[in-house]
């Protein structure tokens, strides 16, 4: 079931729970007792409201604005490996080739392992780690010699320190979730302004039914996004590999076309 079906079905069964609580309520509770407790009633509610109003609000942002970092890591780290290969261009051409190899194997690998091991347990794949590493690799050897080879080369080193950091923010935003606490607090505050809501003595049955299964509604609803957005690249909700898809098919054309290297240049 995906995302979308399972959130209405949640927002609609929180409802219909909430409807019939308010018609069992209307049987077990003293009406005259409750308008005589409305003034007090009425004074309490908006507090309650809004300390979990306010909690709720926040909780959804810090989620939203993870989830935005989520995919702007993914793109800044993308930009760095399609520079890191316009940058090898300017090297010899045995070190270009085996740069330009690296990045593709390793931006290939992303998509193919990287992403479902992410969406899974939250971490790498063993396989996009190892081809991570062998990205440095090509570096540690060569030794630039011409004004032109050591401008690229120390901009390439910032590059791949680059890449690195942006890769870092991926994993760990891969394994970010809202802490127990936080998930206790939004689930048992919300099943209390649900409950608090039936205290309320409304004349009209089925105004109370339509007012509280409202509320019911959009507190489940706005508890499913948060709980939906923990986890960036996992759900259907999710960050999506296309950036890395969009540079591997990139790649891939220009290697098959051999517009690479030296080759590029001539």
């Amino acid at each position: 079931m995906n995302t979308l079906s399972s959130g209405g079905l949640i927002v609609v069964t929180c409802s219909l729970v909430a409807a019939s609580s308010v018609i069992v309520a209307w049987w077990l509770i003293d009406h005259g007792l409750l308008v005589k407790n409305q003034e007090f009633l009425n004074a309490t509610y908006p507090i309650i409201g809004l300390v979990y109003g306010t909690f709720l609000a926040f909780t959804i942002v810090i989620t939203w604005g993870k989830f935005n970092e989520a995919e702007t890591s993914v793109t800044s780290e993308v930009t760095h490996v399609s520079e890191l290969w316009r940058n090898a261009e300017a090297f010899p051409e045995a070190v270009c080739k085996e740069i330009h190899a690296s990045l593709f194997v390793y931006a290939k690998e992303v998509v193919e392992s990287g992403w479902a091991s992410m969406a899974e347990s939250g971490h790498p794949s063993p396989k996009a780690n190892e081809k991570y590493q062998e990205i440095g690799i090509p570096y540690y050897g060569f030794e630039p010699v011409s004004e032109t080879e050591k401008t690229f080369y120390s901009e390439s080193i910032g590059q791949l320190n680059e890449l690195g950091r942006d890769r870092r923010y991926r994993i760990l935003f891969a394994g970010a979730e809202v802490q127990p606490v936080v998930r206790f607090f939004l689930i048992s505050g919300g099943i209390l302004i649900v409950a608090f809501s039936l205290l309320l003595a409304c004349p009209s049955l089925k105004i109370q039914i339509a007012v509280t299964t409202l509320i019911a509604s959009l507190t489940s609803f706005s508890i499913f996004l948060v709980l939906s957005l923990q986890e960036p690249f996992a759900g259907d909700v999710n960050v999506k590999p296309t950036a890395f898809t969009t540079i591997v098919e990139s790649f891939d054309k220009r290697l098959a076309d051999k517009l690479t290297c030296r080759i590029q240049r001539k």
